[in-house]
């Protein structure tokens, strides 16, 4: 198994930001930049993964899916050429 930690060089203010930030909720420095990251991680991810439309948008999106039009003659010659390969 692969060394599971994680190091990152910061400045000294950062470091003492940190510190302090881990002590003022009672929790290790590791433990501090664990939740923290995590946090951002699934933060990021979540943003990443999501479309947010307006709600005139997402009318005409889910009435798309319930009654979608005809294929066109584009969009069938893709799907042709792309059952041929």
């Amino acid at each position: 198994m692969s060394d599971p930690r994680i190091s990152a060089r910061v400045s000294p203010e950062t470091r003492s930001l940190v510190h302090d930030a881990a002590d003022i909720m009672g929790v290790s420095v590791a433990d501090f930049l664990t939740a923290a990251a995590l946090e951002e991680a699934h933060r990021v991810i979540e943003r990443e993964r999501s479309v947010i439309v307006s709600d005139k948008y997402a009318g005409a999106f889910f009435a798309a899916l319930e009654n979608p039009p005809e294929p066109n003659s584009a969009l069938l010659k893709v799907v042709k050429e792309n059952r041929s390969n």
